[in-house]
Formats: C-alpha cells, sequence, structure tokens
C-alpha cells in the first residue's frame, strides 16, 4: 500500500488508482509521500491507494523504516513478487539481509566514469560522440578492499565486474564480456572476478555506442557504466541453479532486470536515488522476452 499526503504539489505526472478516503495514519513507521517525498508519520493527513502509477511504469515507492529522519538511510524503495530495492549504503544493509545463492554486482572501479568527462565527443572512431549522463562523484575511488569480504560472507558464488581494480586473489573463473567494439577509444573486453569453478569464460555482446547487439530490441542507456541485460543473464546462467540474487552496487538495476526476465528473486542497494528511480521503472515493466 503506498501513501499520499494531502498538500497537493501540483505535480499531474502522478495519478491514482482506486483511491480510498483520506484517513489518518496509524503506523509508527515513517514513510516517504508517493508523491511530494517529504517525511510523514503517525498522525499524518494521508491518501491510501492501491498502486500509483508515475510516467509510463507501475511504481512501488520507498518508506523509511524508523522513527527519528537523522537516522541512515535504509529504506525500500521498489518491491514486487521478485525484486526488493533498497535505497542506501550497502555497508549498512547488507548485514541485515541474510545469505543468497549469488552475489552478482559491478561496483565503481574508482575510475571516475561519472565525471562526464567524455559527454558529447567523438572518442576514436566511435560512431557517435558519447552521451551526457551528467557530472557525480560515486566513482572517485573504488570500495575498500574489506568491503568485498563482507560482501562475499552474504552469498555462495560471488562475481564482480571490474575485479581488475580491486586486488581480489587469484581465482581460475574469471570472466570475459567481449564488447566487440571495434576500431575506436574503447576497451574491447571487461574482466569480471568470480568464485566459479569454471576456467576462464568469454561473452561476446556488442555494446559500442549507439550500436547494440540486438538492434531490434534496443536497451536504453541510462548510465555510465551501464551493462547490458544479456550479460547479467549469462552470469546468472554461469552459476549452479541460484534461486536468490543479491547486487549491492545495483546503479539503474540490470542485475534484478536479468533476475526478473528469468523468473528469479533478486535483491538490490543503491545509493544514488537518481539511478533507484531509473531502476524501479525498469523493474516495474512486465518480464522481457
Amino acid at each position: 500500500m503506498s501513501l499520499s499526503c494531502s498538500t497537493g504539489d501540483g505535480d499531474f505526472s502522478w495519478y491514482y488508482e482506486h483511491p480510498e478516503d483520506f484517513t489518518t495514519l496509524q503506523t509508527r513507521r515513517r514513510r516517504r509521500c508517493s508523491s511530494c517525498k517529504s517525511l510523514i508519520g503517525k498522525g499524518a493527513h494521508v491518501l491510501r491507494f492501491d498502486r500509483m502509477k508515475y510516467a509510463e511504469s507501475d511504481v512501488v515507492l520507498y518508506e523509511r523504516d524508523c522513527e527519528d529522519e537523522n537516522y541512515p538511510i535504509s529504506m525500500i524503495y521498489y518491491q514486487d513478487q521478485h525484486i526488493t530495492l533498497y535505497h542506501g549504503d550497502c555497508r549498512e544493509i547488507a548485514p541485515t539481509l541474510g545469505r543468497f545463492d549469488l552475489l552478482l554486482t559491478d561496483p565503481p572501479y574508482g575510475i571516475d566514469a561519472a565525471a562526464n568527462k567524455r559527454a558529447n565527443k567523438q572518442h576514436g572512431k566511435a560512431a557517435a560522440p558519447s552521451k551526457d549522463y551528467g557530472y557525480a562523484e560515486w566513482d572517485k575511488e573504488p570500495p575498500p578492499a574489506w568491503l568485498f569480504g563482507m560482501l562475499r560472507e552474504f552469498a555462495t558464488w560471488s562475481i564482480f565486474w571490474g575485479g581488475n581494480y580491486f586486488g581480489l586473489e587469484p581465482r581460475r573463473g574469471w570472466l570475459v564480456w567481449d564488447k566487440d567494439n571495434g576500431d575506436n577509444g574503447y576497451a574491447d573486453c571487461e574482466l569480471a572476478w568470480s568464485n566459479l569453478e569454471t576456467a576462464v569464460r568469454k561473452f561476446r555482446w556488442k555494446w559500442q555506442g549507439m550500436l547494440q547487439e540486438n538492434m531490434g530490441n534496443k536497451e536504453e542507456r541510462e548510465h555510465p557504466t551501464q551493462k547490458p541485460i544479456e550479460l547479467m543473464k549469462w552470469c546468472i546462467g554461469l552459476t549452479p541453479e541460484p534461486k536468490t540474487i543479491f547486487d549491492p552496487f545495483a546503479g539503474s538495476g540490470t542485475t534484478g532486470r536479468a533476475a526478473k526476465d528469468l523468473g528469479l528473486h533478486c535483491t538490490m542497494i543503491e545509493r544514488e536515488e537518481r539511478y533507484c528511480e531509473i531502476a524501479a521503472k525498469r523493474m516495474a515493466q512486465e518480464v522481457l522476452f
């Protein structure tokens, strides 16, 4: 059940299905208004409704699970029968979630990829200028070494894209994504560290800016380090019968989208709210084939 306060902010991109009467909130759990996103608490005048639609997607918004608004952010931003997306810091949230079959994630590499240095510029012989994703600082440095150790405790199998940046111990199960980039200035491949009991494996999928492997069903690029859905499906398929998947650096939600398409359960965490919103919209779509 989502909630909206009665302030009315004139944002007509929000609308409600099957609204009930305004009522007084009787819960001790703080929540956020689905329209204006302000914190609301016990005694607030709210409108209860079954679903909220934003733009073209059904989206379940988040709620704060505490009474003190100064408490570190740890909230469910989106949830359905397959997906749970938390908005917050994985260092705080991950220890509360239990164990998973597969940890599949693409952490910040620490190479300043979010600084938007290539925006609107032609790079080598690329087919078109790079997209402008806006400036951000989340890729200024990689996660600390201890965090990788902690996260691996929560899953049987682990796959970290960008593993060559993180100083993880030698393993034989490296994964290679051949991006079929052609003759331009971008990397030909990306590498993932894994603890899978396999020889090195390679997946080829064109991801050359505006050119993609499946041009008939192109994916919208909304994150500067976004991975293809098919790549994440391939990773899941290499793992022995995973039922539950965990991505503590969700970004635009590709891991969750792949898991949902395969009928699996995925829990994700994302610190940047702009990407939580993008991921929530992607998760709200029906299963994609």
